[in-house]
């Protein structure tokens, strides 16, 4: 029942339409048996040599009406459950939405956001199916059945008991056939990993054809198809038992018990009544042989609640850790960051960073640089407190970000990535996600700061230029060059750029390291780097190798150590000299 009253309380107020519907449903299943009770009192007015024209047209009339009520009944069941499911499908998304919006940023590292968007929409759309069509069946199957019973046992006991015996033999065949919750649950989880890997393939069918791969290549879009077929085959075999007994036992019992018996004492009116239960019976079997989907639907709708809330797992807490934090109310734009022995690492079996210790001083252009797996992104995710769970402390002034919410740090840190995305709507409101409250003159200005002039003046409407599918398509480069205008607009005083000129050409190259300079002068910086073209320019530089910091100073002092960096600058400037069918000298 918990199970069942957690999908009621997503309808919201609209759970009074679901009780609505449950009552409607019930109806019909009464209204049902009208027709068949008409057809048995001119049964056994037929028998006894009582029937007229008068009697026929009465009871034909009684059964067309009970059939009309029936129809009306449950058509109103079924517009209430869909106005109740549809609530719980848009309240199930909002749910997940707010999730979103209330988990910490690590979440978006372990999560993939197709995972993320299938998870939320395709539990939600099953539930609003299981609601919107199987309840107001479910209570039909039930109740039918019951009234059924009812008016077997007020016309002959014998007969109402053999039904009874054979109703609570399915029903345990069906049980059977049904499968445990784990069968569900590997179910959906089997689908959903052989969709996630198919969804993969799809995506990169472009490579596919250029390369002409073979589809073995694609291990894991084959080991989900076996998988999911290996686990459909184990469970229809498992099932095939009860479900062979159970069409013996619905089928072919109801008829044998009653011409076996027909003739009994017990049973002396056995005409009228062995001919209605004849007929009556075909509708209980067919209510118990829907009664199999159904539980399977109420099963999965189960499960996808619960798979909604089990994806947030682990996260809801540190989510509610944050929000109960006291509000810190400060600027930090004349404050130094400290990092102070920090030890950190995704698994206990490999540490990412080894006791780091730092100062990143205000108003300064600090790079962190090192070969990919250093840790150089994770210290940067650190500082924007995605991770919380490490030793050490960081302090931004004399706050340790420990102490203050995801929101406190995210309006005092810009976080920019190498794979920033801008939504699909004209540039302008694109900057003003940044920074709602701009006036004209500061978009100007971030917009000049940031060397977005001559990319924006070649758009066919400028600022109000639509970008996505239905609009303009940016490169990479471009993209990134209007996040950082973004970064301008933004009031925070600390920006943390994590490679963002990493995969971009180098006209929008240059234009990025003009525009990072100009925002060095106006904010903290932290860059994450690995082309080395900007070091010179910046006040500090900190040399990550395996998780440690190894060398610290500025690009003069630390070429002149012929150490790590040295090192780095000197492979750099030999990849710069590569040439096809050429040997450097």
């Amino acid at each position: 029942m918990q199970k069942i009253q957690r999908i009621i309380n997503f309808a919201g107020n609209y759970n009074k339409y679901l009780y609505w519907s449950i009552f409607f449903s019930a109806l019909s299943a009464i209204f049902m048996l009208v027709p068949y009770l008409s057809i048995y009192n001119l049964i056994t007015l037929s028998f006894n040599q009582h029937i007229s024209a008068a009697n026929i047209f009465n009871y034909g009339y009684l059964a067309l009406g009970g059939i009309l009520l029936d129809i009306i009944s449950y058509f109103i069941s079924l517009w209430l459950s869909h106005m109740a499911g549809f609530r719980i499908e848009r309240n199930m998304r909002i749910y997940g939405i707010n999730k979103l919006l209330d988990v910490g940023l690590s979440f978006f590292d372990s999560e993939e956001s197709g995972a993320i968007r299938k998870t939320i929409d395709d539990n939600a759309s099953l539930t609003h199916s299981f609601v919107a069509h199987n309840i107001p069946d479910i209570i039909r199957s039930v109740v039918g059945p019951i009234i059924i019973l009812v008016s077997i046992f007020l016309i002959n006991w014998l007969y109402g008991f053999l039904i009874l015996m054979i109703v609570i033999i399915s029903l345990f065949l069906l049980s059977k056939m049904m499968g445990n919750t784990s069968d569900i649950v590997h179910y959906m989880d089997s689908l959903d990993e052989m969709n996630s890997s198919s969804t993969e393939f799809i995506r990169g069918m472009s490579l596919v054809k250029l390369f002409n791969v073979p589809l073995t290549t694609f291990k894991r879009f084959r080991q989900s198809i076996s998988n999911y077929g290996q686990w459909a085959l184990n469970y229809s075999l498992t099932v095939r038992l009860p479900y062979v007994i159970n069409q013996i036992v619905l089928e072919a019992f109801p008829l044998l018990i009653v011409f076996t018996l027909k003739n009994t004492a017990v049973i002396s009116d056995s005409g009228a009544t062995t001919l209605f239960c004849i007929i009556i019976s075909s509708q209980i079997i067919l209510l118990l042989t829907k009664v199999l989907s159904l539980g399977e639907s109420f099963s999965m709708a189960i499960q996808a609640v619960n798979r909604i809330d089990n994806m947030f797992d682990g996260y809801s807490q540190t989510s509610l850790f944050l929000k109960t934090k006291e509000k810190i109310s400060k600027d930090f734009s004349n404050d130094d960051i400290f990092a102070n022995n920090i030890e950190f690492s995704y698994s206990k079996s490999q540490p990412v960073l080894n006791d780091i210790s730092f100062t990143i001083p205000k108003k300064k252009m600090t790079v962190i640089v090192g070969a990919s797996g250093s840790g150089k992104s994770t210290i940067a995710k650190l500082l924007i407190g995605a991770y919380r769970e490490y030793s050490g402390n960081v302090f931004i002034g004399n706050q340790n970000i420990k102490n203050m919410s995801e929101d406190q740090l995210m309006e005092n840190i810009t976080y920019i990535s190498q794979n920033s995305k801008l939504f699909t709507r004209s540039i302008l409101d694109n900057l003003k996600i940044a920074n709602p409250d701009a006036t004209e003159e500061q978009i100007k200005l971030a917009i000049k700061l940031s060397c977005c002039d001559e990319l924006i003046a070649k758009m066919p409407n400028g600022l109000n230029t639509l970008i996505g599918n239905e609009g303009v398509h940016l490169s990479g480069g471009e993209q990134q060059r209007l996040s950082l205008c973004q970064a301008f607009l933004r009031k925070a005083k600390i920006v943390i750029l994590d490679e963002v000129t990493a995969s971009i050409d180098s006209e929008n190259e240059e234009q990025m390291q003009e525009a990072i300079i100009h925002l060095a002068k106006e904010k903290t910086l932290i860059l994450i780097d690995h082309k080395l073209k900007i070091t010179k320019y910046a006040d500090q530089i900190l040399v990550f190798n395996r998780g440690n910091i190894v060398e610290r100073g500025t690009h003069l002092e630390l070429v002149d150590k012929h150490g790590k960096y040295s090192e780095m600058i000197h492979m750099h400037q030999q990849t710069q000299k590569w040439q096809l069918g050429v040997e450097n000298k």
